[in-house]
Order: structure tokens, then sequence, then C-alpha cells
């Protein structure tokens, strides 16, 4: 809400920010696992864009977790963290958590001034693309054990939301860090290869279904490249995941890191219109949100079929305003790094 506010100028949406974090409930808020720390983004972008300190200890709480957080030996924050209820579990890292942890990191290196956090930011593309890609797709997994040197699906099967969620949160943290040529080229060889994947299966309306799957053979699109992904034009879309890879194509794109630019600009644009298409009326003449599948847990592919709609669902409203702000400011050049205003820790706790 705060980058389509700021995006679109609405004061309304940064208000509606401002009253969420108000709520005392918040206040109280433990960190345990990388979902809860996700609230801290939209503070940090409020300072950002307006000035207003409300959610600031959110934040404060957020990057002490993250300091503290079980990882990889890479580094990587495992998603489930140290949640009592999550200990028996396998530790592991997901493709969700990239947007929490690693955007967290390089917006609060950027307004802190802080190099340590940035590098830290840095080190999570690493360790989370070292984790989840598959070097013969360059598509994200859902998950790894790294332990056990196991990800979900087992099967060459890749799941969209995943994929959108590494792809915008790339695209930010690029945009955010403003990366030396090293860093650059480090971050285009990352990303690149998911972004060439998505697009070699995109179906005629901008759209992809929920799982994707590996070609046994490289097939040929029409363009006469190489896919090393199945085109599934039967399966229904799926909402968020199509409009979060379209944030991220987009986002790559306005940052010349994704050539041709314009064919990764004309999907992402597509996947935006596609993804906001599923914005439909119920009976009662009101506006919600459709095609979105519910909460997914990493598991074998035909798990993912399980799993049923979820109407309204929080993360694919974001993602749409996500996905909005991104199409409208496709654009426009990216500010620099120097223009952000420095911001010290918070005293308060």
């Amino acid at each position: 809400m705060v980058t389509l506010g700021a995006a679109t100028g609405d004061a309304e949406l940064l208000e509606a920010v401002r009253r969420f974090f108000e709520s005392p409930r918040h206040r109280k808020v433990q960190i345990h696992r990388s979902d809860a720390a996700a609230c801290a983004l939209p503070a940090l972008s409020l300072y950002e864009a307006t000035g207003e300190r409300v959610g600031l200890t959110y934040v404060d709480r957020a990057l002490r977790y993250l300091v503290r957080a079980p990882s990889s030996y890479l580094g990587a924050v495992f998603h489930l963290g140290d949640e009592l209820w999550a200990r028996p579990l396998p530790d592991s890292v997901w493709a969700d958590s990239l947007m929490m942890v690693g955007v967290l990191l390089a917006r609060a290196s950027v307004v802190r001034g802080d190099a340590s956090l940035r590098s830290r930011a840095l080190g999570q593309v690493n360790a989370f693309v070292t984790h989840l890609q598959d070097p013969g797709v360059g598509l994200f997994r859902h998950a790894d054990i790294p332990f056990a040197s196991l990800s979900f699906p087992t099967q060459r099967a890749f799941w969209l939301r995943g994929n959108g969620w590494m792809l915008a949160a790339g695209a930010e943290m690029c945009a955010v860090l403003d990366p030396d040529p090293a860093e650059r080229a480090d971050l285009t060889r990352a990303f690149a290869p998911a972004a060439s994947a998505l697009l070699s299966c995109v179906r005629n309306d901008g759209s992809w279904p929920n799982m994707l799957r590996a070609a046994r053979t490289p097939l040929r699109t029409a363009g006469d490249l190489p896919s090393p992904v199945m085109k599934d034009d039967r399966a229904r879309i799926e909402s968020s995941g199509t409009a979060l890879v379209g944030a991220g194509m987009l986002g790559f794109a306005r940052l010349g890191m994704l050539t041709p630019e314009e064919p990764y600009r004309a999907t992402g644009l597509a996947a935006v219109a596609a993804a906001v298409s599923c914005i439909m009326r119920d009976r009662r003449g009101r506006l919600c949100l459709r095609n979105t599948t519910g909460p997914t847990n990493a598991g074998p592919v035909f798990s993912y079929a399980l799993v049923p709609e979820s109407v309204n669902a929080y993360y694919g409203v974001g993602a749409i305003l996500l996905s909005a702000a991104a199409a409208i400011t496709s654009s426009v050049p990216e500010p620099q790094a120097s223009q952000v205003q420095v911001l010290r820790p918070s005293s308060a706790a």
C-alpha cells in the first residue's frame, strides 16, 4: 500500500498504513520467524515516504531478530525461525523469505546508512539463490533443507508464487542497493535465468498457472528460443504469483538488467493486467480477488494441487498492489540511494 500510495500520490493509502501501525497490538508482537518480520517493510517504507515514525519500533524488533535468526551454512535465514512449534521440523530455506528478509535488510541498510546490513542483504541473495535455484531450468524451488540436501518439490516442478517472491524481491533489492558493476553482474546472473524461463512459458493472456514443470527436452517457442519449462494453457491463472512475476520483470527491466528489455517489460505489463482481471464482484456486488491459492506448505508436487483457492488473501491483494505500483513506475527513472534520508535506530523498543 505504501509503494502504491507513493507511486500514485494517494494520501489515503499512506494514512491507512499509519493507522495500522498505531494499533496497540503491534507494539507487543514478538518476532520469531520470517513471516512476522514482514510488517517491518511497510513501516520502513512509510517512514521513507512520509517521515512518519509510528512503525519504527517494529523495524527495530525485526532487525534484531534477523541478527540472531537461525540460518543455513550459507547464511540464509530459515523460514520457520525459532518458533517453539517448529523446532521438531527440519530447518529449511523458503523462497517466500527473501522478500521478508532480504528486502528489509536492503532498505534498512540505505535508510540507516549501515554497510553491514547491506553486506548481509547481498549475502541473503547469494544464499537463497544457491539453495533454491535449479541450474538447468533457472527457476527456484519452493524450499530447501540444507542438512539433507533435499529440495521441495522433489520433482522438477516449481511453485509460481515462490518464483514471484524471488523475482519481485530481487528487483526491489537491486533498485534499493544501487549495486556496483561487479555486484550488478552477480545479481543479473542470479535472477535473469528465472525471468528468461518464465518469459518462455508465459501464456497468451500474460499469466502463469500455480505450478510450472520442467520440460523433459528443451522445447521451442514461437521465437525459436529454447524453453526449459512446459507451457500449460489449461490450468487456471494463479493471480498472486502472476502479479509478483510481473512486478519482478518490470523492476528488472526498469533497471536495464534484462535484455532485450522490451519483451520483459511488455510481459510484465501483461501479467499485471492478467492478475488485475481476477478482481471480480461477488453476489453482493463487493470487489474480491479470486484465483489465489491458499497458504501453501512445501511438499511433494501433488500436494500443491490440493491447496484450495483463497478469496481476498492478504498476500494476494498485496501482490496486486505491488504489481500495480511497478506498472505505474515502470517508465520512471529509479531515484539514487543518495536521495534517501538516513535514519538512526529508534531508541524505543
